[in-house]
């Protein structure tokens, strides 16, 4: 019989915690289609401070962080923010 713990039935050996994952970061097209709204409101809402403002990748580049984004969508879901 052997006594190695890894090969009884039932018994999982101790996996190692991997860390998170980094957030996806969003394009303002992403955004839009997971708010359910158009450019207009989009850019109305950034400047009333409605919708997050955006992280500035490069010079011509802004982008959005997913977790930031869900959070809002749930919120909205819960009717605890509107847009």
């Amino acid at each position: 019989m052997n006594n190695d713990i890894s090969s009884s039935p039932g018994i999982l050996p101790q996996l190692e915690a991997t860390p998170p994952l980094p957030d996806r970061l969003l394009r303002s097209a992403e955004v839009m289609r997971r708010l359910g709204i158009r450019k207009t409101k989009f850019y109305a809402g950034i400047k009333a401070g409605t919708i997050p403002a955006p992280r500035r990748l490069t010079r011509r580049s802004v982008c959005w962080p997913e977790s930031v984004i869900a959070a809002l969508v749930e919120e909205i879901k819960q009717g605890r923010h509107v847009l």
